[in-house]
């Protein structure tokens, strides 16, 4: 068993109604050492995140850490869904001492462009998305206000699934050395998402990882992306399998923004 889950949303996130001790009881039955909520903060809407966020995320996180078993070490952290025009919002909560961990995640193209809301019938318009996403993804990198990159096949999830295409990061590779690269030399790390694995994921998320590794690599978090109880931890068995497959014999925990590693 993997040691961490480092990606899932209660009902703090606009799309969970998990309390946070559910994720806790569900981490000590499975025995994993450490869990990071990374609930979500999206200012790439129409609707600006909620103003109160970090204090509801304080309040549950400090009532949550008095109940659970020492044995576990939670850790607060968010999910933030970049947008180049709304930096201002999303700046502050990056910078708040409150956080142990952020993951950095483009879900929109911009604001109310919502990749997972989109039509994907047109190849060319397609091919065009995917290189926009990588494009978005390098300039936020380079921002560098996050600890771990999310799900970078995000778009691909849908592209090939409900748009019943087979597209690949294949075609992108220059941009594919810059993320890889980029993400190396500023020392952040790459997520292995395990919803991802669910769907169909597995090859694509082999293919950047294995890359990710050989360009030298390490640093890597793990997190199931759960929205309900029945997903924390999900398909676990084949990550490890995977992260085993590629090289790594460690994946990556933080602690106040402070990364180390974790064997397993």
């Amino acid at each position: 068993m993997l040691p961490i889950d480092y990606h899932m949303h209660t009902r703090l996130s606009h799309d969970s109604e998990v309390p946070m001790a559910d994720y806790v009881h569900a981490a000590t039955r499975l025995g994993l050492q450490e869990i990071a909520f990374t609930d979500h903060f999206d200012p790439d809407q129409t609707t600006l995140p909620d103003p109160q966020y970090l204090e509801k995320l304080e309040a549950d996180f400090r009532a949550v850490c008095a109940m659970a078993p020492a044995q576990l070490k939670l850790r607060c952290g968010t999910e933030i869904g970049f947008c180049l025009t709304r930096e201002h919002l999303y700046r502050p909560i990056t910078e708040s001492p409150l956080l142990d961990f952020i993951i950095g995640s483009v879900h929109n193209l911009g604001v109310d462009r919502n990749i997972y809301f989109m039509e994907f019938d047109n190849l060319t318009a397609v091919k065009a998305l995917i290189d926009e996403y990588l494009s978005l993804a390098i300039i936020h990198i380079e921002q560098g206000l996050f600890d771990s990159l999310g799900h970078l096949e995000y778009p691909l999830r849908y592209i090939n699934g409900r748009g019943g295409h087979d597209m690949s990061f294949q075609p992108y590779q220059a941009k594919m050395q810059t993320i890889m690269r980029t993400l190396i030399e500023t020392g952040k790390s790459i997520e292995l998402n395990t919803c991802s694995l669910q769907v169909g994921m597995g090859e694509i998320q082999y293919a950047f990882l294995a890359q990710y590794y050989a360009m030298g690599g390490r640093r890597i978090t793990v997190g199931s992306d759960a929205h309900a109880k029945s997903q924390f931890a999900r398909e676990y068995t084949k990550a490890a399998q995977l992260l085993k497959e590629i090289g790594f014999t460690e994946v990556t925990g933080y602690a106040k923004r402070v990364p180390y590693q974790l064997p397993f």
